[in-house]
């Protein structure tokens, strides 16, 4: 075939339907420069089936049926500097694939299903200078020397799933941190709950959030260990790892303590408004009452993670598009390329980017993490506005010193409640509104360190604020047991919005819980 024609420079056998080319089929055409097979039903590439085509530039196999790469497929073409491979259905990339493209400088191999790529893939591309992929772990094989295009992702890395040994050490040392706390949390309020019965609703509530607090520290170990198990060579192994069971089950544990921490703060805080503003009114959480509300959060949050599962196929990637395994709304993924005709030195050229549309899962992801809790946020921090303004006014009323005590120390910890609420929601809201509405472009970085240290803070400083400081304090308040026992003596003749003595328990219950 092609006999007679070595002095043939360029080649179009675009859209006519080929579907197979057998070894040596372009032998006799020495001096071929530019060859194009887009767009066929070619399925394979047989080794040798390039043989003789030592001056080819530029090779374009787009648009077909190739399902795999053997080894040496190219090793003759070793003056190509062009090749794409777009757009083919292609699985598999071996060893030493690309061997003998000494001066291959642009390699496409975009839009397509690639589940294995040898470590050996990129042997003898030493001078590539220009990538595009699918999966950025191509670019830590191929390593071109000026640009890797592929769709972005904020966790990407060439490392290991965690960028740095800064954040692999802490996110073991946060994760430790909230198991052991919120563990210690439930041990003490199960005691307590037995000792005191009258307070049995706020230690259900402070139970349950250790629980659920709890759950992100197992979320972090998780994320470690897999980070410990993959090491380095984690990039060749990304796409397995966001589609495994166990990548989606840390997301759902992620996301199911998320919630349900978000839920029992807006309770926790409720039930604080209500015993102390209405003290006196007819509706106040009793312990059957208090049981359904905590059903009822935990079923809304497990429900909120388990949906992605349920209906994957139209939310897909909710769990698996970070390497973290929660999608937060924090970039919104390319879902495809964009071409467009441009004008160069040498006529039109196509030029090929990636282009970033919403979808369901992302919705999704905008409604709970940017939505929802942006609401409850809003919640406690007004239940506590409102403690606070309504505490400081009885205190005023009464001029009692002892009274404004009570209200700078009531102060302070609601400072610090709502403080770290605000530091753990806000940043993450903010980003995702920035970063959804196109309004400012997020440092990269940025995204891990959130993951590692915003977003389990409340996991590991709720323990301290709820309990660890209460018990501090109530061994403190031992050795001053006099000044106690007058404290106690001027409480019970002081009245908080006219002899409110209900209210003063529950103000008691806020500073010390």
């Amino acid at each position: 075939m092609f006999e007679g024609l070595s002095n043939l420079e360029d080649m179009v056998f675009q859209s006519n339907s080929i579907e197979v080319l057998e070894p040596s089929t372009f032998i006799h055409l020495v001096s071929l420069r530019y060859l194009d097979l887009q767009s066929n039903y070619i399925s394979s590439l047989p080794k040798g089936v390039f043989k003789g085509l030592t001056n080819l530039d530029s090779l374009h196999l787009g648009g077909n049926k190739i399902a795999s790469i053997r080894n040496s497929t190219f090793v003759s073409l070793t003056n190509l500097t062009y090749l794409d491979l777009s757009d083919n259905p292609l699985v598999v990339i071996d060893a030493h694939a690309f061997r003998g493209l000494s001066r291959l400088e642009t390699l496409i191999i975009s839009e397509t299903q690639l589940v294995n790529v040898d470590e050996g893939a990129a042997f003898g591309t030493d001078n590539l200078l220009e990538l595009t992929a699918d999966d950025p772990k191509l670019c830590c094989l191929f390593k071109p020397s000026e640009d890797c295009n592929t769709p972005p992702n904020p966790f990407a890395t060439c490392e290991g799933l965690l960028r740095n040994t800064l954040l692999r050490t802490c996110i073991w040392l946060i994760g430790i941190s909230a198991l052991v706390g919120n563990i210690l949390v439930i041990a003490w309020r199960t005691y307590k709950r037995r000792l005191d019965r009258e307070n049995s609703v706020q230690m259900n509530f402070i139970t349950n959030l250790a629980v659920a607090d709890f759950l992100m520290g197992m979320y972090m170990i998780f994320i470690g260990s897999a980070d410990a198990f993959f090491g380095k060579d984690y990039y060749l192994q990304a796409a397995t790892w966001r589609n495994s069971f166990a990548c989606k089950l840390s997301g759902f544990v992620a996301m199911v303590s998320s919630e349900a921490s978000v839920f029992l703060l807006v309770l926790i805080s409720l039930d604080r408004f209500i015993c102390i503003v209405f003290p006196f009114g007819k509706f106040r959480f009793r312990t059957r009452s208090s049981r359904i509300a905590l059903c009822f959060t935990w079923l809304l949050a497990i429900l909120l993670a388990i949906i992605p599962i349920i209906i994957g196929d139209r939310i897909s990637g909710f769990y698996g598009y970070s390497d973290v395994c929660i999608g937060l709304p924090l970039v919104t993924p390319a879902t495809g390329f964009q071409g467009v005709w441009v004008e160069s030195g040498d006529g039109e050229t196509l030029d090929r980017h990636f282009v970033s549309t919403g979808n369901s899962g992302w919705a999704y992801s905008n409604a709970v993490f940017i939505g929802l809790n942006l609401i409850c946020f809003v919640a406690v921090f007004v239940f506590y506005v409102a403690i606070f303004v309504y505490v400081r006014k009885a205190a005023v009323s009464s001029g009692r010193k002892t009274e404004r005590k009570s209200e700078i120390r009531m102060a302070m910890k609601m400072a610090v409640i709502v403080g770290t609420d605000f530091l753990c929601w806000m940043p993450v809201i903010i980003m995702g509104i920035l970063s959804q509405s196109g309004s400012a472009v997020i440092p990269v970085v940025t995204y891990v360190w959130t993951i590692v240290f915003v977003l389990p803070i409340n996991s590991s400083l709720n323990p301290y604020l709820y309990t660890i400081s209460t018990i501090i304090q109530q061994g403190g308040s031992r050795k001053s047991s006099i000044g106690s026992h007058r404290h106690s003596a001027i409480s019970q003749r002081t009245s908080l919005s006219g002899g409110n003595s209900q209210a003063q328990e529950c103000l008691k219950s806020t500073t010390q819980q």
